[in-house]
């Protein structure tokens, strides 16, 4: 019999007692006491319509579904001081005073702090017996206290409700978090959602089927088991459920699961092809560029910056390191060689060199991936030539034979599509062999040695855009 049936019922008693006893003298000829009877069942009825407001919803079915008195503690943090245990409480407050079925009740009530208290006297507990103890003092039905804790840059979060009549851990929600501190509030919303259903809500089903069969599922980053699965998660939550196999891939679906409902899910793993979750092998990359004249250092101050070019290829095999095999020209005006020498030649302006430049590089990408830097060293084989313009219109030149170098790479490599890659690269090379043209020779003049002498190193500023297979 529901509560609206006995208040009738109650009623009735009392009409039918009036009604029976109104021939008496004492009820006939006393409307104080009707006045002083129809007040006190307004009343009566008022009290219980409030009592059941806080106590419980009231269903379409007459269904009373009780409202749980709950108190939230202050969270013990452990690590970054930018952590405010208050702020990070109050979203956990504001997640369950969504829940219509939560009563939630001010720690502040709290008179004696069984365990640590903060700074601003609230309650911060974790352990089990004194989670009861401020349960009891606050005199909630459901207690909840979480904490974090920092290692490296992962926080672990962990929420625990504890029931206070059974003196029992009800329910732990918890979840990892990496990345900007500022963002830590999203992870914890969803904990402190799913504990809030954990404790109040009526349960549903969650029914997961895959194909291919015995494929491994996971439940918001938790393995419950291989397909099928059959598992009670508590309703009106929103779930990620994921299918794995190896040699498949992973499928992921978000789903809401009402309260008391069956949700089936059906998931479908595609096969990897041959390629796909293998680090591609090769690179091919196109390059231009132009020369660089570093005027802070000692390197390539004879290299005029910007009035050349450079154009090149390269291929790349491996991922995270990788083997490069590449070529690249190279023309700039040489700049500072002495005055005298040059007008002594009968020169018109600054010579020019022209190198041709085959090299093999090891290098190391610190993301293969994204957005990441690229440094790499090898050996250049290459050839030199200078070219001086004369007085006479006419010009001259000077090659070298094939000499050798070291050359070093530094720059930074992003994807601008799916398998479209860039690159911005500095290229230096510094000759450790000379060949006959490059070396100093006194049977020639000297306006070749010294645009030979400046021409020994040269760095190249690079863009490149390359196709990873």
């Amino acid at each position: 019999m529901n509560f609206f049936n006995r208040l009738i019922l109650f009623t009735g008693g009392i009409e039918y007692f009036f009604r029976k006893n109104q021939n008496t003298a004492i009820i006939s000829n006393s409307r104080l006491f009707r006045n002083m009877l129809t007040k006190s069942l307004s009343f009566l009825l008022l009290i219980s319509t409030y009592s059941l407001c806080i106590t419980g919803e009231i269903h379409a079915d007459n269904e009373v579904i009780p409202a749980y008195k709950v108190a939230v503690l202050t969270f013990l943090v452990h690590g970054r001081e930018e952590l405010s245990a208050e702020s990070l409480t109050q979203i956990v407050r504001a997640e369950f005073q969504k829940n219509e079925r939560i009563l939630l009740i001010d720690q502040k009530g709290i008179k004696t702090s069984p365990v640590e208290t903060g700074s601003d006297k609230s309650v911060r507990v974790f352990d089990l017996e004194s989670l009861v103890k401020a349960g009891k003092t606050l005199e909630v039905e459901k207690i909840v206290g979480g904490t974090i804790n920092q290692i490296g840059t992962k926080y672990m979060i962990e929420l625990r409700a504890v029931n206070v009549r059974s003196e029992s851990i009800e329910a732990i929600e918890t979840a990892d978090y990496s990345g900007n501190i500022k963002h830590i509030d999203k992870p914890l919303k969803m904990a402190a959602e799913r504990l809030a259903a954990q404790i109040v809500n009526r349960s549903g089903v969650i029914i997961v089927d895959t194909n291919p069969d015995e494929s491994s599922v996971k439940i918001n980053g938790i393995t419950v088991g291989l397909a099928p699965v059959r598992i009670k998660k508590p309703g009106g939550v929103k779930y990620r459920i994921k299918a794995e196999r190896m040699g498949y891939e992973a499928v992921e679906r978000k789903v809401y699961l009402a309260e008391g409902d069956s949700l089936g899910l059906k998931l479908s793993l595609p096969k990897l092809s041959k390629r796909l979750g293998k680090p591609p092998l090769a690179r091919i990359w196109l390059s231009g560029g132009i020369p660089m004249n570093q005027n802070s250092s000692s390197i390539d101050t004879r290299i005029t910056w910007g009035k050349g070019t450079s154009y090149g290829v390269a291929a790349d095999f491996g991922d995270i390191w990788r083997l490069r095999f590449g070529t690249y020209s190279y023309s700039g005006k040489i700049r500072d060689v002495n005055e005298t020498y040059l007008e002594d030649f009968n020169a018109d302006g600054d010579p020019r060199g022209h190198a041709s430049v085959y090299y093999s590089t090891l290098i190391y990408t610190m993301s293969p991936v994204r957005t990441g830097a690229v440094l790499g060293g090898g050996i250049a084989a290459l050839t030199r030539e200078v070219s001086i313009n004369l007085n006479d219109a006419n010009e001259t030149s000077r090659q070298t034979d094939l000499e050798l170098g070291l050359l070093l790479e530094l720059g930074v490599e992003f994807r601008l599509f799916r398998d479209i890659l860039s690159q911005i690269e500095f290229i230096h090379v510094r000759i450790i062999s000379q060949k006959p043209g490059g070396e100093q020779d006194e049977t020639i003049h000297p306006a070749w040695n010294e645009s030979f002498r400046a021409f020994e190193s040269f760095t190249v500023l690079k863009f490149s855009v390359g196709y990873r297979f």
